[in-house]
């Protein structure tokens, strides 16, 4: 039975047994690009003053399609597995047609929230399953500290049985 923990826009965080699933898309994000290119696209093409003999060709149009696909952030779904002890990161990379999965052992697992700038609204949660690797998930520093009270009181079941 899937349980729902937490679910946002763009996030949501879901518990399945020994299993935590956190989804973040930035499907919203991507459409707002699109949406802004095509503004551009329309003004450009419409403040177009056909006595400098400037066409501005539907080729355009593809290029700007093409630029919101290529700066949009690509899905992340990170899976917590209690009983395994495992930790599986699958991540779409830049144009949402490769994809990576990547595992981790969590015997040493730290969450923490991090900010890049300290007066930054932005920060992102960053999962470290071992000294070298580590899984970020960029969100407000408000829904990031939700999602580490999530992940701390998820993990501390485990610890009690």
């Amino acid at each position: 039975m899937q349980e729902v923990l937490l679910s946002q826009i763009g996030l949501k965080i879901l518990q399945e047994n020994d299993i935590l699933i956190i989804r973040q898309s930035n499907l919203w994000r991507f459409i707002g690009m699109v949406i802004v290119f095509l503004i551009f696209y329309l003004i450009a093409y419409y403040l177009d003053d056909p006595s400098i003999n400037i066409n501005i060709p539907p080729l355009l149009f593809i290029f700007v399609i093409i630029m919101a696909v290529f700066n949009g952030k690509a899905p992340i779904t990170v899976t917590i597995d209690r009983q395994q002890k495992k930790i599986t990161e699958h991540k779409a990379q830049g144009i949402y047609v490769i994809s990576c999965q990547k595992e981790y052992d969590m015997t040493d697992i730290k969450i923490s929230v991090e900010s890049p700038l300290m007066r930054s609204s932005h920060s992102c949660l960053v999962i470290s399953p071992d000294m070298k690797n580590h899984i970020e998930i960029k969100t407000s520093i408000k829904t990031a500290r939700k999602i580490q009270l999530i992940i701390n009181a998820f993990l501390a079941l485990d610890s009690k049985s």
